[in-house]
């Protein structure tokens, strides 16, 4: 029919005129994505609150999505935990030159009263503060007893947690989770220190560890199994899984967050903690040592998403980066694309989110 060139190429041009008009069309009849991007279920909706994370020796924050990344506050190590207190944001964490500790620190940033940012370093345990019991090298968390927050009782708002040992002849010989209520200023709502006159000690030794939403139950893992030790009964129940580290306990105490680590693959996973059973939110396989690895997984408030760490230990790309992702398995997306994360000078880690 179109044998002269002419002729076709008019025809063509007519065609192509009448598929953009078609496209345009459909587009314009097509709902608006919902915010945070497509995909269904727990990973399409980014949920409100801020995402926290370590990175170039300082605690910032940014949004869900991975905007607007800021400093918050320098001086603490070790994956500080974090929490916000009277509309101020505080980090804990452990602080030292060189071997031994110096003690456990909380480092609050603010804007005071004259609209200027404010950064305060508290001593919460200085060496020999605590008896013979020294801060160990490890996760330090905030657990909230709300009642008593709720109710001001003896001047607290939540507890610090953390690994404490014991040493003889320079050998651990004890080694417990420890809390202990923290102190404020009435007054000005400033943290003050820790009531270590109120030091509860618990029979578990491990530094990768995280508080149930209550505060009575703590997830644990040790020699790569993941238990859970009551703090009223002292009743101690292994999960059934293995080769499992970084227990991170659900906001609303359902579910246990953990990594499944194998030699040459690692899945993030869930397990419901009434049926006992299992999903996996996702994983990554490598050759050899090279590829990526994942890390400390980290709720969202309304427990639909994670953050996580990624590490990647290919020689061509030395990352670390934190990665968002729905507990469905969709929309995985790295947060720090956008900045330098060098795993071995400038590596992102996640703190949490809130």
């Amino acid at each position: 029919m179109f044998r002269n060139p002419k002729h076709l190429g008019r025809w063509t041009v007519i065609a192509v005129a009448i598929g953009l008009f078609c496209c345009a069309e459909a587009l314009a009849k097509k709902p608006p994505n919902p915010p945070g991007g497509g995909g269904g279920g727990g990973g399409g909706d980014i949920p409100a609150g801020t995402v926290y994370f370590q990175h170039d020796g300082l605690a910032k924050s940014m949004n869900a999505d991975g905007s607007q990344k800021s400093d918050e506050a320098a001086g603490v190590s070790g994956s500080p935990s974090h929490a916000l207190h009277d509309g101020r944001r505080w980090f804990a964490g452990v602080k030292f030159d060189t071997p031994p500790l110096t003690g456990l620190f909380a480092t609050a940033t603010y804007t005071d009263s004259q609209g200027d940012p404010v950064a305060k370093i508290v001593p919460l345990i200085l060496p020999g503060a605590d008896g013979d019991w020294e801060v160990a090298w490890a996760n330090v968390r905030w657990v909230f007893d709300f009642q008593a927050a709720l109710a001001g009782a003896n001047g607290t708002d939540g507890m610090i947690s953390w690994l404490a040992v014991r040493r003889a002849d320079g050998e651990v010989v004890d080694s417990a989770i420890c809390r202990a209520p923290v102190l404020f200023d009435a007054d000005t709502g400033a943290i003050t220190g820790l009531d270590l006159t109120s030091v509860e000690r618990f029979p578990v030794s491990s530094s990768d560890f995280d508080w149930s939403p209550e505060g009575t139950e703590i997830a644990f893992a040790y020699a790569k199994a993941i238990s859970v030790y009551d703090t009223l009964s002292g009743a101690l129940a292994p999960l059934p899984m293995s080769s499992a580290v970084h227990p991170a306990w659900s906001p609303d105490g359902r579910q246990i967050a953990f990594v499944e680590t194998e030699e040459l693959e690692d899945r993030i996973k869930t397990i419901q903690l009434d049926s006992q059973s299992q999903s996996t939110v996702t994983s990554v396989r490598r050759r050899n040592w090279q590829g990526d690895y994942l890390l400390h997984p980290h709720w969202s408030p309304d427990a639909k998403h994670l953050i996580y760490d990624k590490e990647n230990w290919k020689a061509s790309r030395e990352a670390s980066d934190v990665w968002r992702i729905g507990v469905d398995g969709k929309a995985n997306t790295n947060l720090t694309a956008d900045i330098d994360t060098h795993l071995f000078t400038t590596p992102a880690n996640a703190l949490g989110w809130r």
